[in-house]
């Protein structure tokens, strides 16, 4: 394993944060009218997709730089499943909870069928079995699985030459096309996440075998340490935002923040104050439990809206609702990632991965 970029992780928890606010701006519960527009802002799912694959190829690329072992494929597979699994499983259990209270009062679990459940728990419901999603974000997490069990060839192919990474760009950059021009996103070109079809797969191989990719071609560059790399990360993080303020088409999004998080792992100045500082990296921790727990809390938040619209008006009583419910939703995920990732991770580890007493 390498050693942590600080700044990656931070990027990833401001994607999560992101992620977080931009599900509250557009509930539908409590009828709110919402005063931010945070159009696009789901794209920061597909950080996380280039994110892992670049993650994954910066740690792994020499284990599986030659002949992928059946020992070495089970030791990051049991490694993945204990790094997001325990999580998941507990804060599912805790929706299912809710659903079967009727905490939110509208018969969610009428629509939820046994194969629903069946597949939630096993992490396949976008898989293109149509089944729905009980923690709705977790759509991304289960086709990362995807991922993941391709990960060791993915390597082998992709992380060979700069040809072979050259073409996966560019063959990456054409599916994302593709699921764009699909006509099944939710909220946008690339708001793809139904598992009616095979397009949500798609859309996060693309962003994992870009990420992968990115790795090999910025490993095996200048931009390793290329002391303009804070600039170009810079110019990168303005056109995504430039792009965003116009409408630009999602795929125009899409290629700055692939080039963003590339050149977020090169050390710079602006890379470590913009996401290697504390609260960045502290958020970037927590991310997976807040990407997964942060939806259970906006039903509850919204209510405050009315109640502190007589006090103070609407507008502060909107922003007070959407500061106190990512506060809270990032104080719950510290504690999720302190009891159901270290913990439960570190003692499976323990007594799953130790190895074998030596033979008298």
């Amino acid at each position: 394993m390498t050693k942590e970029l600080k700044p990656l992780t931070g990027i990833r928890g401001i994607a999560a944060l992101l992620i977080a606010a931009y599900h509250f701006s557009t509930t539908k519960t409590g009828n709110l009218h919402n005063l931010i527009s945070l159009d696009g802002a789901y794209l920061a799912v597909d950080a996380f997709f280039i994110l892992s694959g670049f993650v994954l190829a910066l740690s792994y690329a020499r284990s599986f730089s030659g002949v992928i072992t059946g020992e070495n494929y089970r030791s990051f597979l049991l490694k993945r499943f204990f790094r997001i699994y325990p999580a998941y499983f507990c804060i599912l259990l805790i929706y299912v909870a809710k659903i079967t209270v009727n905490i939110s009062g509208d018969g969610a679990g009428a629509k939820f069928t046994t194969t629903d459940y069946f597949s939630n728990f096993l992490m396949l419901n976008t898989w293109a079995i149509d089944a729905k999603a009980i923690i709705g974000p977790s759509w991304s997490v289960c086709v990362e699985i995807f991922c993941y069990l391709l990960f060791p060839l993915l390597i082998m192919i992709i992380a060979r030459s700069r040809p072979s990474a050259l073409l996966t760009m560019l063959i990456g950059f054409i599916g994302i096309i593709v699921v764009s021009r699909s006509g099944e996103g939710a909220g946008g070109e690339l708001d793809v996440v139904f598992g009616n079809t095979f397009y949500p797969v798609l859309r996060a191989l693309c962003g994992f075998s870009i990420g992968i990719a990115g790795f090999y071609l910025w490993a095996n560059s200048r931009l390793v340490s290329d002391t303009k790399s804070g600039t170009y990360l810079c110019v990168a993080l303005v056109g995504l935002g430039l792009a965003a303020a116009i409408g630009a088409p999602d795929i125009a999004l899409y290629v700055f923040i692939a080039a963003a998080v590339i050149l977020t792992a090169t050390p710079s100045s602006a890379s470590q104050m913009l996401f290697g500082n504390p609260v960045s990296h502290f958020l970037g921790k927590v991310s997976y439990s807040l990407y997964l727990i942060h939806s259970l809390l906006i039903t509850v938040f919204v209510k405050l809206v009315p109640l502190l619209t007589t006090k103070i008006g609407y507008p502060a009583a909107y922003f007070s609702a959407l500061l106190i419910y990512l506060v809270f939703s990032v104080a719950c995920a510290s504690v999720s990632y302190s009891l159901f990732e270290v913990r439960a991770r570190k003692f499976l580890e323990k007594v799953v991965l130790r190895p074998a007493p030596a033979i008298a």
